[in-house]
């Protein structure tokens, strides 16, 4: 089996994420190797909660088919994460003020530009959330994917209606580049495949992302997406145990 991101202890943003000249309006970004940056978030024993499920779009809108997705985090470890996410990509920031922006800037400048991806709570006593980006539109190559789990290791093909308020979910996501707007900058996480955890599965330890049997499609269907899952780097593992 390919492998497949990380889950998102596993990653230290810090060591682990290389950052680009800036190119117009954006810098690349990639792992230390060269790869994308590509991190499954929560797990099968840990989903995250999305309180207010896949957004709506706002009226006038053209790009109907891009959402965002709120995510509560209620687990620390993912938290500290993504607040490990923010500080990296300001770290970035201040090596690349030159270069980025144009003079040397200190640190409280840049950070005064960045746009956190993590929420702070709406109330006291609320979780923080981080936001992530979700396509519902019908395009194979930009779409989020979403399965529903039904078994062990079978799930049946979602759609964003499955998604509703409060829904447990673990969401495998690709860091965009660092893109730069109206004296602003910051990173975006692109949901690719989304499975939604229904409660009585969130405790039962089934593998999540392991191999799994998509159980409502033709055969001849489910022969081609089990050939094209084989020959795939972005299949869904089974998390480590620390997770």
């Amino acid at each position: 089996m390919s492998s497949a991101p990380p889950t998102t202890p596993a990653l230290d943003p810090a060591k682990d994420i290389a950052f680009g000249r800036k190119d117009g309006k954006y810098a690349h970004i990639s792992l230390e190797g060269g790869d994308k940056v590509k991190i499954c978030i929560g797990s099968a024993t840990k989903p995250l909660r999305a309180p207010f499920g896949i957004s709506e779009p706002f009226a006038g809108d053209a790009a109907t088919d891009r959402r965002t997705m709120d995510l509560e985090l209620k687990d620390p470890r993912v938290e500290t994460w993504a607040h490990s996410l923010d500080e990296a990509v300001v770290a970035a920031g201040v090596q690349r003020s030159k270069e980025w922006f144009g003079e040397r800037l200190p640190e409280a400048a840049v950070r005064a530009m960045h746009t956190s991806l993590v929420k702070p709570p709406s109330k006291a006593g609320y979780p923080s959330h981080l936001r992530v980006k979700v396509n519902v539109g019908d395009d194979g190559d930009k779409a989020t994917k979403i399965y529903k789990l039904t078994g062990p290791n079978s799930v049946k093909v979602g759609t964003k209606g499955d998604v509703k308020k409060g829904a447990l979910v673990v969401p495998s996501v690709t860091l965009s580049s660092v893109m730069f707007l109206n004296k602003k900058f910051s990173v975006s996480l692109n949901c690719d495949q989304l499975m939604v955890v229904p409660p009585d599965e969130s405790s039962s330890g089934v593998a999540v992302f392991g191999d799994f049997t998509v159980d409502d499609e033709p055969p001849a269907k489910k022969a081609r997406s089990s050939k094209r899952k084989a020959d795939s780097d972005e299949e869904f593992e089974e998390p480590s145990d620390s997770d």
